[in-house]
């Protein structure tokens, strides 16, 4: 299986100037945990999560009015479409990361591979547990990567 038969296709995103507060109402309504943060030029430099917004804004006493640059991550995780699923898993389970954005080899943007996602797709083959447990460790090489 390759990345494209588990992926979900397209993705939002938000500048590095949108709001924390507009990052997390788009979480919402779209019901996800991570964005793409991309610059004036729509190059993706970074992601927003959930838990970025929580950990890094909210804790720290900003403002839902804070721009998103002060809480993303910058080096954003990428993997290719047309990866094995088991390529995605294995920079997953590296990166600790649990969502990726996939790109065409043309390295535009495509959708997101995110940890459920991949976990619905290996499920059958008995490496769910093993590579959520992995992923799921606490401070990888991507955590040391945020932008302050």
């Amino acid at each position: 299986m390759v990345v494209v038969e588990a992926m979900t296709r397209g993705y939002q995103q938000v500048k590095t100037t949108d709001s924390i507060r507009t990052a997390a109402q788009l979480m919402r309504e779209q019901d996800i945990g991570m964005l793409p943060v991309v610059d004036e030029h729509d190059e993706i430099i970074g992601t927003v999560t959930d838990r970025d917004i929580t950990t890094r804004a909210v804790a720290a006493g900003r403002s839902a009015s804070t721009s998103i640059d002060c809480c993303m991550t910058s080096k954003p995780v990428f993997c290719y479409a047309d990866d094995d699923i088991y390529t995605a898993a294995e920079i997953m389970k590296r990166e600790k990361v649990r969502r990726l954005l996939v790109r065409n080899h043309d390295q535009q943007p495509i959708g997101v591979l995110a940890q459920a996602d991949l976990v619905a797709a290996i499920a059958p083959y008995g490496l769910a547990a093993e590579t959520v447990a992995e992923i799921s460790q606490p401070g990888g090489a991507h955590s040391q990567q945020r932008k302050q």
